[in-house]
């Protein structure tokens, strides 16, 4: 079962990408290559410690703007994140996650983004693997971004079933990541 879980977001991912590929024959768009740091925070914070991330985006202007006027645009995101746990317990939380956001970019780089997408949440505490599980998630956050660099920090929810890892606790993490832009 965890592997049809793995392999569902993993699809999903992939259209989504696929997708955004189409959809940029008919726009300008950028691709973005991310890594960065994946900080826990509430209910996580207590047994997860500063992990990391990698992923990709991929992101298309709405339209033309007006000179000094903001720009509207959509990305797509897949990343994989992966915390520690704390001292005192062996293991790992590994988070595969594929967003859809809408972004506001303002003259000048500062952008703000929102949306939604899935997190497949797995790992393994003192040898025994987690039941893998996927759910809903949402974020928020803002960045800046510059010809060939961008950063961004981005605030995410996941709404655990709290049946498939046994615990209610809440996934509610940070990243800040510095991505390449092509």
């Amino acid at each position: 079962m965890r592997s049809f879980r793995t392999l569902t977001v993993l699809s999903l991912a992939a259209v989504l990408l696929l997708t955004a590929g189409l959809v940029s024959a008919r726009a300008q768009g950028q691709t973005t290559l991310l890594a960065g740091f994946t900080l826990p925070s509430s209910d996580f914070d207590d047994i997860a410690t500063t992990g990391y991330h990698f992923g990709i985006g991929y992101g298309i202007q709405l339209g033309a703007p007006l000179p000094g006027s903001p720009a509207f645009g959509v990305k797509l995101r897949a990343a994989y994140n992966r915390n520690g746990l704390e001292e005192d317990v062996d293991g790992h939380i590994a988070m595969l996650e594929a967003l859809g956001l809408g972004q506001l970019t303002l003259p000048g780089g500062l952008f703000f983004e929102a949306g939604f997408g899935i997190t497949n949440l797995d790992g393994e505490i003192a040898n025994i693997a987690l039941d893998s599980e996927t759910d809903f998630c949402w974020a928020f956050g803002a960045g800046y971004r510059l010809p060939k660099l961008e950063l961004e920090f981005l605030y995410h929810s996941v709404s655990v079933d709290d049946e498939g890892l046994g615990t209610d606790i809440g996934w509610n993490y940070m990243t800040a990541s510095v991505g390449l832009r092509f």
